[in-house]
Formats: structure tokens, C-alpha cells, sequence
């Protein structure tokens, strides 16, 4: 320790809720609640707790700014909202403050997805199986890290590409050849990707189907 040097901890807050099936209907599967951080590098510790059986639950030790998501979905269902005490919280988070109790949180799951497909064709016009495609929010204010609003996937043995579970949204739409790990949550990146792109408008539990061609 050097001298002279003092540490002063605070107590992380405390922040407790609920998880909800939209039809009422609850899967007999382990749930498990998971908070993360709204910025990249914030000095705080990812959290994991479990759903109780009557579907409450109660974490700890949380600081600055966090966002809310079961650890894993069950098939079948998907996240529709997180809300405290009714206010939508499920992108921007919630802000902590030392000592806090928060309890209010509802964590809603739904059936009806969005589900996107479609096919990437070469210059030629000829199909291809060897691509990535990204789709991502019309809304620039909507990309950011850990967004939900932007999303990628690769082909299957047939060349179509399958992206579900999107939130209701107006989206960009690109097939690229090679994509780096991350790239797609690189503003700049999809700046650049706005002028090639493929619009479709996904509404809740809306289904579309696009051809797009490779960007260069």
C-alpha cells in the first residue's frame, strides 16, 4: 500500500423483479437473470442469478448503468421488453447509485418473432453460399454496443440466411463476403453499409423475405 493512500469502497446497489410470459404460459426449463453494462470498459461486474419458481428475481452488487437479459431464451420465446415500474428500460438500462434498492423490474417474453430471410447473389447474378449478411436499424440513434438493433448471420448449406427474434423496427439490409468479429456494431462501418443496403420493415411478429446482392 503506498502511504497516505486511502480506498474508499461503496456498497453496489440491489435491484430485484420479475420475469413474464406474455401469454401466461411459463416453460419448465432453469431461467437465469444477467445484467450487463451499457458501455464497453465501465468498471463494474457482470452479474447471473437465478429465477426463482414463481418467476421473481434479486441481484446485487450492480453500478453504474445496466441492462437486463435472461442468460439463455427458452426455444420458442423471445424478449420483448424490460420495463421498471413501466418505463422501457431495455436498451438504454437502468442507472444505479451506491446503496440503491431498485425493485419494480419486469422482464416480458413473447412468441411472436420477427423473422428475416433471404438469399445473396454474386455480380453476375449468380447465387452464393459464401457470405455474411447484417442487418441493422434504419435509426442510427438505435446502433451502439451490445445493441439489439443490429444483428448478423451467416447461410446455411442452401445459401439463405435466417435472422429472428429483431425488435419491431425499419432495418438496413447488406450481404458482404468477408465480416471481422464485431464489425457489424462499428458505426462507421455501417454508415458505409447504408448506401448498398436492402430496406424491410420487420412489425411484430412480421415475416420478410430479400435477395440482396454482395457489397463490394
Amino acid at each position: 500500500d503506498l502511504p497516505g493512500t486511502m480506498v474508499i469502497t461503496s456498497a453496489g446497489a440491489t435491484a430485484s423483479g420479475r420475469v413474464v410470459f406474455e401469454d401466461g404460459e411459463k416453460p419448465d426449463t432453469r431461467l437465469f437473470v444477467r445484467t450487463a453494462a451499457t458501455v464497453p470498459g465501465a468498471t463494474f461486474s457482470n452479474t447471473s442469478v437465478g429465477v426463482n419458481p414463481d418467476m421473481s428475481f434479486s441481484t446485487s452488487g450492480l453500478t453504474e448503468r445496466q441492462t437486463f437479459r435472461l442468460g439463455a431464451v427458452p426455444d420458442g420465446w423471445f424478449l420483448k421488453s424490460v420495463t421498471h415500474r413501466g418505463v422501457d428500460i431495455t436498451d438504454s438500462g437502468y442507472e444505479f447509485k451506491p446503496g440503491g434498492r431498485v425493485s419494480g423490474l419486469q422482464i416480458l417474453l413473447t412468441r411472436p418473432a420477427t423473422t428475416l430471410t433471404g438469399v445473396a447473389q454474386g455480380e453476375r447474378g449468380e447465387p452464393t453460399g459464401d457470405y455474411s449478411v447484417v442487418a441493422f436499424s434504419s435509426d442510427r440513434n438505435k446502433w451502439g454496443y451490445l445493441t439489439r438493433f443490429v444483428r448478423s448471420a451467416r447461410p446455411d448449406q442452401d445459401g439463405r440466411f435466417t435472422i429472428r427474434g429483431l425488435p419491431p423496427d425499419d432495418y438496413l439490409v447488406v450481404a458482404v463476403e468477408y465480416l471481422e468479429s464485431g464489425q457489424e456494431f462499428d458505426p462507421e462501418q455501417l454508415r458505409a453499409w447504408e448506401g448498398s443496403a436492402t430496406k424491410v420493415s420487420l412489425g411484430e411478429g412480421g415475416k420478410q423475405s430479400v435477395t440482396l446482392s454482395l457489397a463490394r
